[in-house]
């Protein structure tokens, strides 16, 4: 595999393994598109107190986990964390296995629409940003970089001027329906751009050192990780 797309949670965790990668762009942005799901009426973070939440661990929800708790002046100890994936929260949540669980689109939608009004939802205030990283050979192929990114910016074109026919191929992929699709578009903000994040990055690895998540004590030197030049060339041509 050359290029990996993603949330910068997973990036991190990489990098703090001493992944060779780099990050080569951004390309979408997310906001509030995560949600806490819960048969019982979970009106806000501090709710979750003594409840036990699942979510994949080491993805973007873990970190927000940790982010929001500490906003209520609340630690990771006041809840039962479990590690979750995706695929296994509905039955979690139906056999009481969980409490609560903590996730992102289209999965929000899909759990919703399968409890019904059995389901409570809070959307916290979280953002994400999704990027392009590369593999340690990809990551010396600018000319592959660029043609990579070119065909990105295509797509991104074909979304805004085909926007019924580009929903219809994604929620297919999705196994959702187009109008559901739709109602969830504008929680993402597409857009090929140059990664500036590297502060997000350093303070989400130093949680992950401080919280002993991480393995390593050392934290990764992200300039050395992110490399914009492919980006840059590309967006001055378009």
């Amino acid at each position: 595999i050359d290029v990996i797309s993603g949330a910068e949670t997973p990036a991190v965790f990489m990098a703090l393994k001493g992944g060779n990668f780099s990050i080569f762009a951004l390309h979408q942005k997310t906001n509030s598109d995560m949600s806490i799901l819960s048969f019982q009426n979970i009106s806000a973070v501090k709710d979750l107190k003594g409840k036990k939440i699942g979510f994949p661990f080491t993805s973007i929800a873990h970190y927000n986990i940790y982010r929001l708790l500490a906003e209520e002046n609340l630690t990771i100890n006041d809840v039962v964390t479990i590690d979750l994936s995706q695929q296994n929260m509905a039955s979690a949540l139906e056999n009481r296995n969980v409490d609560a669980v903590f996730i992102w689109e289209p999965n929000i939608v899909k759990l919703s629409q399968g409890f019904g009004e059995k389901i409570f939802e809070l959307t916290p205030n979280t953002t994400a940003y999704y990027s392009f990283y590369a593999s340690e050979k990809f990551s010396r192929d600018l000319f592959g970089q660029k043609k990579f990114l070119r065909a990105i910016i295509k797509a991104e074109r074909f979304l805004k001027e085909n926007e019924g026919e580009a929903i219809s191929i994604v929620a297919k992929d999705a196994a959702l329906d187009d109008q559901t699709l739709k109602s969830i578009m504008h929680k993402f903000e597409f857009g090929l751009n140059e990664f500036t994040e590297k502060k997000i990055l350093e303070d989400e690895a130093k949680w992950a050192v401080e919280s002993k998540i991480s393995e390593s004590n050392k934290l990764p030197e992200f300039n050395k990780l992110i490399d914009n030049t492919a980006v840059r060339k590309v967006l001055k041509e378009a």
